[in-house]
């Protein structure tokens, strides 16, 4: 049985502080929050753009430059 132990790497079990637990949760949520947060804003709201763009919503910007790599705004939104 070690030796399976030994293959696996998610057999390992580590074991965490109830406050270090609590921390990780604290911090993961305020993340997922400010990233959700700036996301909502940037997408209806005009930003101060450095550079020679001028305030325009993310999608604005996203369109200014057509690539392989420009997103179609419904197909984000409706994965988001």
């Amino acid at each position: 049985m070690d030796r399976l132990n030994n293959i696996n790497p998610f057999a390992k079990r580590d074991s965490h502080s109830a406050g270090s637990v609590i921390t990780y949760k604290v911090l993961t949520i305020l993340s997922w929050l400010l990233s959700f947060i700036v996301s909502v804003y940037y997408t209806f709201e005009k930003g101060n753009w450095n550079g020679h763009y001028h305030p325009r919503t993310i999608w604005d910007v996203n369109y200014h430059n057509y690539s392989g790599f420009t997103q179609n705004y419904l197909i984000t939104s409706l994965f988001w």
